[in-house]
């Protein structure tokens, strides 16, 4: 357990580290703080749970950098920069997957960056490419006094069976950038579009279903929606079963 921190509570660079099983809470709430900043080249972040104030709950600025079977919950963020659970900048060849965002804060001030708050957030810049979510989640993320969590926000990013359920902006806001597509993803009771401003491919997807059943939040309609009831590992999906979570209890 790694708990109470100033600006940024842990930092993994180096190459070839796994973090497993590890609990991180807890840090100051200044514009550019952030929970776990994850740098260096192939390392992974496994079956954690991350919760606390700042800019980010994982900030990713490497390269080859795994996060799986992680959970988030963000606090309240007063200025300045993003609010997001998973924040990739900076960063390359990453793969999330199985990460649930959810849960986040209402009190959240506005500040100059109001617009960017999301569950996941891939940004641009500084030589960022290859953001890629796999079945992963944005769950309640409601809807702060400026404008409502997005479930992400794409720039250099893809997303396969990912679901985003009860989030007070946009679903999925995705991007003009080449060679990045949305696919057999769910979108529902978004205070927004479910898919907004598309300039990438975007197949086999759900968009704002008035449903009421947990089937439509883990397995595919007539073909389309999100099926996350299995592991992915690297990027591919397992028949080894995802529930229950890791130390669900």
């Amino acid at each position: 357990k790694v708990i109470n921190g100033n600006n940024i509570l842990a930092y993994i660079g180096g190459s070839h580290n796994t973090i497993k099983r590890t609990a991180f809470g807890n840090v100051n709430d200044g514009p550019d703080n952030s929970i776990v900043n994850l740098g260096g080249s192939y390392n992974i972040i496994e079956d954690c749970w991350v919760w606390g104030a700042g800019r980010a709950g994982i900030y990713v600025g490497g390269d080859h950098g795994i996060i799986r079977r992680v959970v988030i919950r963000k606090d309240y963020h007063s200025s300045g920069t993003e609010d997001v659970g998973i924040l990739l900048y900076h960063a390359t060849n990453s793969i999330i997957e199985n990460v649930i965002a959810l849960d986040f804060n209402p009190a959240t001030v506005a500040g100059n960056y109001g617009d960017f708050r999301a569950g996941f957030r891939s940004r641009e810049g500084y030589g960022a490419k290859e953001h890629n979510f796999f079945g992963s989640i944005a769950l309640n993320l409601p809807n702060p006094s400026y404008f409502g969590y997005h479930g992400f926000r794409l720039a250099v990013g893809s997303c396969d069976n990912c679901v985003i359920w009860d989030v007070g902006g946009y679903g999925i806001w995705g991007t003009y950038n080449t060679g990045y597509y949305i696919d057999h993803s769910t979108a529902g009771n978004t205070g927004g579009t479910a898919f907004y401003n598309l300039g990438m491919p975007l197949t086999n997807s759900l968009a704002n279903p008035s449903l009421n059943s947990i089937q439509y939040l883990l397995r595919p309609v007539a073909g389309k929606g999100a099926y996350i009831e299995y592991k992915y590992k690297e990027g591919v999906l397992t028949q080894e079963p995802l529930w229950p979570w890791p130390n669900e209890d």
